[in-house]
This record gives C-alpha cells, sequence and structure tokens, in this order.
C-alpha cells in the first residue's frame, strides 16, 4: 500500500519497490572503523528503508544509500555483498565525518 508524508514522496512497500526480491537479509555496522564499531543493525523485509542515516550527532548530510546497494545488486544479479563505506557527510568545520558504515546484505530473488 503506498502513503504519502507531508514532504510530498510517494513511499511504497518493500514488494512494490523490488518486485525481484523474496527476501533479503541485511547486517549493518556503524562507527568508527578504527575506534570500534557502536551501532550494530539486522535488517528483513519489513524493516529496510531506503536510507540509514549517521548516528554522529554533529554530521550533516551523511549515510547509507541502501536502496541504491539494492538497486546495483539487481541489476547485476548478485546475491551476497560485503562491503564498507564512509558515511560521505561533514561537520560543521567541513571536515569529512569519520563514521563509517559495514554492510553485508544477502537476497533470494524470485524465480524468472
Amino acid at each position: 500500500m503506498s502513503r504519502k508524508k507531508d514532504d510530498g514522496i510517494k513511499r511504497v512497500s518493500f514488494e512494490e519497490a523490488f518486485p525481484s526480491i523474496e527476501d533479503v537479509t541485511i547486517e549493518i555496522k556503524q562507527g568508527i572503523a578504527r575506534g570500534g564499531w557502536v551501532k550494530y543493525s539486522h535488517l528483513g523485509v519489513t524493516e529496510i528503508g531506503d536510507f540509514i542515516p549517521c548516528d554522529e550527532a554533529s554530521c550533516s548530510g551523511g549515510g547509507l544509500r541502501l536502496g541504491d546497494v539494492l538497486h546495483r545488486m539487481i541489476r547485476d544479479r548478485e546475491e551476497y555483498v560485503d562491503a564498507f563505506v564512509q558515511c560521505g557527510g561533514h561537520y560543521r568545520s567541513r571536515a569529512s565525518c569519520q563514521n563509517a558504515f559495514q554492510y553485508k546484505v544477502r537476497i533470494k530473488f524470485r524465480a524468472p
């Protein structure tokens, strides 16, 4: 069922957004890579969003674009990915945010 929030963006269910995926499991670690991971998430189909924001309080604009990861995996028919990416945001000083994401995604595709 689609729904609309005040921001004007149409939101749809996971099944509508990714009809070729039968099941997906996502593990995400977030934190300072050299200082240890401070947040761990294990997501299933009902908990997945397009974007995972950076948890660093003073970071602006950073996070993990999970929707982009899923779209790329679908395009390339990848069933598993294990990757590391920097946050991409910045502090008020314009220095790059030091937070990072390590993620593992396992997809089971629907039969064609």
